[in-house]
């Protein structure tokens, strides 16, 4: 098969879960003898972040690519509603984006296009007339991904969508009035190694972000904690520089609440796998998840995970008492889940156990044998 991959956004040198989940998916489809090609649309020059097998073609067609928005800003002045301004200025944006893709896709001729933002949505539904079979997938939970009702329809002619848990699948047909909805997982690395349950080491992996990953919550709670827990610290490891404000709270805080030996920011980092194997406990108070691949990868480490049991995605991976713990969306409960894992070595190594054989499901062959079997469906 010709695949073609498509992000439509920042995704030049961008390290978030979208762009890795893209970057494995070529290189899995092309060990298996595909031809694979990723197309982004950003103004700067690069690639992606994350390893690629030299045989993906990468294509950039935004590349010096400055789109104006002057006159759609204006414009919106004079409409009514958020979701209208929204939609506006995404008609404004995919229009003009899809003049230069619309050739480039005309070159290539795929065989099957796999759109992996709401941008590949709009202009694969509006613009592109002749074109591939088109799959959605949806990297959010559907309320994260059809937040505004103006985008909903681009949806309901997609030869399919693909969401990321069970529960998603009633919710999107729902919403998008498109019965094609097909439950594929994300991948998550199986390891050999175990964490080590004896550190007194607390770990959170995500971006510093204050709308979803709310690493406040943490440094609250351990605050709490390490009167009690003397020898214990807590390290973040993500992104600082997407939400500088909410990150230059967290160090006030953790200034002020003289923790600054104990909390450390290591920002970005390509050891993950070792950040996790010295730690015991994985933190990860985040609002919402479509597939919360951080907390995946730790659990797949063998490491009990704390998370909210109103987060999506979270609260039907962890299974509360089995591979980790559920709390109530409160700094408190959550202060209580982790002093009874701080405590309790044993419990840890429990959890930690069946946290790790949980994540055998999601082995990467199984899920691109799912992959590859939904291709052959629409070819």
């Amino acid at each position: 098969m010709k695949i073609l991959l498509t992000e439509l956004g920042n995704a030049v040198n961008a390290q978030g879960g979208i762009e890795k989940v893209i970057c494995n998916m070529a290189n899995a489809f092309t060990k298996r003898g595909h031809e694979v090609a990723i197309m982004v649309f950003d103004k700067r020059e690069g690639g992606m972040a994350f390893p690629l097998d030299n045989r993906v073609k990468f294509l950039n067609p935004g590349a010096g690519n400055r789109i104006s928005r002057t006159w759609v800003n204006i414009l919106n002045i004079f409409r009514k509603g958020k979701w209208n301004k929204e939609a506006a200025q995404h008609r404004h944006l995919t229009n003009k984006m899809a003049k230069v893709i619309a050739p480039v896709i005309n070159e290539l001729k795929p065989d099957i296009i796999i759109g992996h933002d709401l941008k590949s949505a709009i202009i694969f539904n509006d613009y592109i007339v002749e074109r591939a079979p088109y799959i959605s997938l949806f990297h959010f939970s559907p309320e994260i991904t059809l937040e505004n009702p103006n985008f909903r329809s681009c949806f309901k002619n997609v030869n399919g969508i693909v969401v990321l848990l069970p529960s998603f699948v009633q919710r999107v047909q729902n919403m998008t009035h498109n019965n094609n909805v097909f439950v594929i997982p994300n991948i998550v690395p199986q390891y050999d190694e175990v964490a080590d349950y004896s550190a007194k080491t607390i770990v959170n992996v995500a971006r510093i972000e204050r709308k979803s990953k709310r690493q406040m919550d943490i440094v609250e709670a351990f605050n709490k904690l390490q009167k009690d827990f003397l020898d214990w610290h807590v390290e973040f490891w993500g992104d600082t520089n997407f939400d500088k404000t909410y990150f230059a709270e967290l160090q006030q805080k953790v200034q002020e609440y003289g923790l600054q030996d104990k909390i450390i920011f290591g920002g970005k980092t390509d050891k993950v796998s070792a950040k996790l194997k010295q730690a015991s406990v994985f933190a990860f108070p985040s609002e919402y998840e479509g597939f919360p691949l951080a907390m995946t990868e730790a659990m797949s480490m063998g490491l009990p995970a704390v998370g909210y049991k109103t987060c999506s995605a979270v609260n039907e991976i962890i299974k509360d008492g089995e591979n980790g713990y559920l709390c109530d969306f409160t700094v408190d409960s959550l202060t209580d889940k982790l002093r009874q894992l701080m405590q309790d070595e044993d419990l840890r190594r429990k959890l930690g156990t069946q946290a790790k054989k949980d994540m055998q499901q999601y082995d990467e062959n199984k899920i691109w044998d799912e992959w590859e079997k939904l291709g052959r469906k629409f070819l």
